[in-house]
Parts: C-alpha cells; structure tokens; sequence
C-alpha cells in the first residue's frame, strides 16, 4: 500500500469493469452503481485505516493524501465532482487528524468528522 500498488491497482480495475458494466446499464442507474463503488472503497479504506495502524509515520500521511488524489481524478469521470469529494472528504479529515500538531487542532478535527461523517466508524 505505502509503495502505491494498491490504490492505483483498484482505479485500474474498477477503470476496465466500469467500461463492461456501463455498456449494459442505462446511465442514471450506471452513475449510481458508480457511488456505491466509491462509497463502499472509502468505508473499506477508513475501516483498514483505522485497524490496520496503531502508528502513523509522515509516509502514510503522504500516501494518504496521494490515494485521495487517486481516488478523486478517477472517480470525477464518472460522476459529478461534488458528489466525489463529499464521499472522499473523510479520507482529508482523517489524513489532517493524523498530522494534527496539538491538542486543540486534534479536538476540533475530530468534532468536525463526528458532525460531518455521523456513519463514520
């Protein structure tokens, strides 16, 4: 994950079954398959976050911040910019979480992914 091999993989998979699944679908309902998609891929992204790392070193912030990117320039080709960075938005709150530099920074982070993310884990 932390060498990129994960991320970029998935986008590339999801990429080639998109293009089979969408000729077989009508639009509307292809674009909410795709948010199901991203929806799905960023609660599994936070839960193995959250579970998988009892420490977070500068490298997987910054692998943090590239998978958003990844995960932004793909999906926004399939629907609308506004309704991918609502979905991704809990991955740059956890991402800025973990690089909070004080207590208060943490605090306020914190209560803004409770407020905003209620379903997040």
């Amino acid at each position: 994950w932390s060498e990129g091999q994960v991320t970029e993989y998935l986008v590339a998979t999801f990429g080639d079954y998109f293009t089979d699944v969408k000729m077989y679908v009508e639009e509307r309902s292809f674009r909410r398959f795709v948010e199901a998609c991203l929806e799905e891929t960023v609660v599994v992204y936070v839960d193995h976050l959250l579970t998988q790392r009892n420490y977070i070193k500068e490298e997987t912030i910054e692998r943090m911040r590239l998978d958003e990117d990844v995960l932004m320039d793909f999906f926004r080709e399939y629907i609308s910019v506004s309704k991918v960075e609502n979905r991704v938005r809990i991955l740059s709150d956890l991402r800025e979480l973990a690089s909070a530099e004080s207590l208060d920074a943490f605090t306020l982070i914190y209560s803004n992914i409770l407020e905003h993310q209620p379903d997040c884990p």
